[in-house]
């Protein structure tokens, strides 16, 4: 196949999709909870932030948003699982988890444990709960597991907080304290 025909099928996918989800998903009770979901930790995100260090949070946010972002782009691209009701309609990613969800939820839990150890105990308690999530979506109807179990993601919650945490940490280590703090 030539790329010229996989660009023009990858064209005609999002146009199929993109009727799909006017039709379908534009408007739906689903749609309104995701659109709640995308606004609303970053409302209590503001309110609850450590303002002195903020831009330290915001960091380790950024990569937490830009990990789980790969990951829910490489799992609807290989099949595992697939969003039949999305915020957008464009990529294959559940927009409201990727940029405000998980991060949100993320940076609250690395601002309120700094400790290695209360945080690897919250980290595991929240990687336990997102197994609650995963199933609470698949009976709304927003997310359809194919080829994926919701216990295989409980790891890989947990090994993105701990990774991010000791990038931030190190990286952070490594600069002047009024940089980041």
């Amino acid at each position: 196949m030539e790329l010229n025909q996989s660009i023009d099928l990858l064209v005609q996918s999002n146009k199929l999709y993109t009727q799909y989800w006017k039709e379908n998903a534009l408007f739906t009770p689903q749609w309104w909870f995701l659109l709640v979901l995308m606004i609303l930790p970053w409302y209590i995100w503001w309110k609850a932030v450590d303002k002195r260090r903020v831009l330290k949070i915001l960091a380790f946010g950024f990569l937490i948003t830009v990990i789980v972002s790969i990951f829910d782009k490489l799992g609807s691209v290989l099949g595992l699982w697939a969003y039949p009701y999305n915020l957008f309609p464009v990529g294959l990613r559940l927009y409201p988890m990727d940029l405000s969800v998980l991060p949100v939820t993320y940076m609250l839990l690395y601002q309120y444990a700094p400790k290695w150890k209360k945080y690897i105990i919250i980290t595991t308690i929240f990687g336990l709960s997102g197994i609650v999530v995963e199933y609470l979506f698949i009976w709304m109807g927003i997310y359809r597991v194919i080829h994926w179990h919701p216990l295989i993601s409980v790891p890989i919650y947990i090994a993105i907080a701990i990774l991010c945490k000791w990038l931030v940490d190190s990286f952070a280590n490594k600069l002047p304290q009024q940089t980041l703090e």
